[in-house]
């Protein structure tokens, strides 16, 4: 599978997982250029969408691609260019959060402060994060120790992303589910992590 398909399918899967769980208000942490949104506004079933992206030109990208749903009267979707880790203005709350191939854009440093912005803070009944499974990387023919882009500041393995999914989810008080999206290797596992966090309270 490409790395275009595996894109694809990565949205495709959160979407669907999305739908199932019955939220109506989602919030898009990193949400680059608006890709995840683009299909969460084509579904009546969300009635509130707020994406928050720090790169300004992300923003300016993703407004031009949902500038149609921006002008819809009722202000169904919020675009805002912030970073994550500050959390979303006082008062507005989301049933559920996405991270999306976007935590391994944070210094390791800047993890505990997203964690405390979404878990703490913000703490939707659902989050639905996804981040490279390193173990895959061979099967990309990457070399040891590189990324699969040059903005990514760490990429995990199974055992490490297991290691601080369960600690965020015990310190938060939150039910974890963790698999992976993609063609299943034997010994690798797949080439993205998934994790399910669900509310307990």
């Amino acid at each position: 599978m490409g790395i275009g398909e595996l894109h694809q399918l990565r949205l495709e899967t959160v979407v669907q997982l999305l739908k199932a769980s019955g939220v109506r208000s989602v919030a898009d942490l990193g949400c680059g250029s608006g890709a995840l949104l683009h299909y969460l506004v084509a579904e009546p079933q969300f009635i509130r969408l707020l994406g928050v992206e720090v790169a300004s030109d992300g923003v300016i990208q993703a407004r031009r691609q949902l500038a149609n749903h921006l002008e819809e009267r009722g202000g169904r979707l919020t675009l805002l260019c912030r970073s994550y880790t500050q959390g979303v203005p006082t008062g507005e709350t989301y049933e559920a959060v996405t991270l999306i191939e976007t935590i391994e854009h944070l210094p390791l440093s800047r993890l505990p402060p997203m964690e405390a912005a979404v878990f703490a803070e913000m703490r939707p009944r659902l989050v639905l994060l996804t981040t490279p499974n390193r173990d895959y990387n061979s099967l990309y023919e990457l070399p040891p120790g590189t990324f699969r882009d040059h903005d990514h500041h760490f990429e995990w393995g199974r055992n490490e992303f297991r290691r601080w999914c369960q600690g965020v989810a015990q310190r938060h008080g939150y039910r974890l589910t963790v698999s992976g999206i993609g063609d299943m290797h034997s010994d690798l596992g797949q080439p993205t992590h998934l994790a399910r966090f669900e509310r307990l309270d």
